[in-house]
């Protein structure tokens, strides 16, 4: 589930897209849905990318995923 976290940042229904949408709307009236997941990709990008590391690292050094 390494991927999951990493896109709900760009789907529209992540919880908080309508408060964010309202927050940028103050700033710049024509903000749309596109324009905050076009914003948020290289995010999305970069989280996945050091979430892969780690997952990576953890299976080479071994370490138990539980008890």
């Amino acid at each position: 589930r390494t991927a999951d976290p990493c896109t709900n940042i760009v789907t529209p229904v992540m919880t908080y897209m309508g408060v964010i949408l309202l927050f940028c709307r103050r700033y710049v009236p024509h903000f749309a849905v596109g324009d905050l997941l076009f914003m948020m990709v290289p995010y999305s990008a970069v989280f996945l990318g050091v979430a892969t590391t780690i997952m990576i690292i953890w299976f080479k050094l071994g370490i138990p995923f539980g008890f």
